[in-house]
């Protein structure tokens, strides 16, 4: 019985991290340097490839990266004032309808920190 279980279990495992979807309609919540800003999002994935776009009133952002197992890995290239900046985006699944994670930003090294919800 406990061999049945523990398969059971191990099959579940690859379930659970397979299940880490981000197509769909998202909240971007981003708190950089003392800087919140909120953006709508939506984003399409292709198994462990995605794309997204994010817009706020003034400026739009285009995205593309990994997830694995329940993690989340994104790029951006945008600007600041002028400024070209890189954006990488690293987090985790907290659960199917929240990722939450941290936010680095180049050549500024400014770190920060946001929010996706599920809409």
């Amino acid at each position: 019985m406990k061999r049945i279980a523990i398969a059971l279990l191990a099959l579940s495992i690859p379930a659970l991290a397979a299940d880490a979807k981000l197509t769909g309609d998202w909240k971007m919540v981003s708190d950089i340097a003392g800087t919140t800003r909120t953006s709508a999002c939506k984003f399409t994935q292709d198994g462990d490839k995605v794309e997204g776009v994010c817009k706020r009133e003034d400026h739009t952002t285009n995205l593309t990266g990994t997830i694995t197992d329940r993690s989340v890995h994104l790029t951006a290239k945008t600007d600041y004032e002028g400024t070209p900046i890189d954006l990488t985006y690293g987090a985790k699944f907290s659960d199917d309808k929240t990722i939450e994670g941290t936010v680095d930003v180049q050549p500024m090294d400014v770190q920060g920190t946001f929010t996706l919800t599920k809409q």
